[in-house]
């Protein structure tokens, strides 16, 4: 009697806040996660979804960030283009250039290392910065010649943008031939940075004359592609100029299509069992 009396005392202690609550006292309770569990006397909250949103937020600012960046830089290399071939590369100055983008002389400097490496579209990042850990990585699954053709395609891929216009980039050449010599710099760094690639991922001794054959070869061979769709009598019938024109995924499409298939002739000069490292 007493332990049925202290019972109904109990159930109707508890009423109010089950009331409030939606739930009977003696219905089956879902076991609690210590996120879902509420201090003393607060309504239950279920906060699976509030944990769930701030990480689509940050992911979605990181999009946006990269978005605007890449804008900025865009921006930063087409007004550098046009007003070399408007002024002249001396012509002009970096503040002048970024007042036109409208950047500080301090946001310049974290995409571009000068004024020259702006017109040339040469970023402070290197290429294949972006997918290092990635080559790195694919030792055990994809053979040296599959990734570094995979290295290769996707740093192209990455400079591809609606500004991305190699026919301007012409033009800025033969006007300012002294800017040839930082274009050759630049390119036997990214061969040696290569090279870096290739001596760290088959773990070779250095200086690995391997090392540096396959990766002048590549680099040479990726260019030759790109020159291959460029070329032409008249250049705005050029194949690649039509292709950017289209759009943008069909362009680095095609040319991933045109780096595989050279990069199959390739290995029939370099096979892992032709290969002296």
């Amino acid at each position: 009697m007493q332990l049925g009396f202290r019972r109904r005392q109990l159930l109707e202690a508890q009423r109010p806040q089950t009331q409030r609550s939606g739930t009977h006292p003696l219905a089956p309770q879902r076991p609690e996660t210590p996120q879902q569990r509420a201090p003393a006397g607060a309504a239950p909250v279920d906060v699976a979804p509030a944990e769930a949103a701030p990480a689509e937020a940050t992911q979605g600012s990181g999009s946006l960030r990269a978005a605007r960046k890449a804008r900025t830089q865009s921006s930063l290399i087409a007004q550098a283009r046009a007003l070399t071939l408007d002024k002249g590369l001396g012509g002009f100055t970096l503040d002048e250039l970024c007042t036109q983008v409208g950047v500080s002389r301090r946001t310049f400097f974290n995409y571009f290392a000068s004024k020259d490496d702006a017109v040339l579209g040469i970023p402070l990042q290197s290429p294949y910065e972006e997918h290092r850990e990635e080559f790195l990585a694919s030792r055990g699954t994809l053979a040296l010649v599959d990734a570094i053709r995979v290295l290769l395609d996707r740093s192209f891929q990455s400079m591809v943008t609606e500004d991305f216009t190699p026919d301007i980039m012409s033009r800025v050449l033969v006007e300012q031939p002294t800017l040839i010599d930082r274009l050759h710099e630049h390119a036997f760094g990214l061969v040696r940075q290569l090279e870096s690639l290739i001596v760290e991922r088959e773990e070779l001794a250095t200086p690995s004359s391997f090392a540096h054959t396959v990766a002048l070869t590549c680099h040479q061979l990726t260019m030759a592609t790109f020159i291959d769709l460029n070329k032409s009598h008249t250049p705005q019938h050029a194949p690649r100029t039509a292709l950017h024109n289209a759009s943008c995924t069909l362009q680095t499409a095609v040319y991933s299509e045109a780096l595989k298939r050279n990069f199959e002739h390739l290995t029939l000069f370099f096979t892992p069992s032709g290969a002296e490292k």
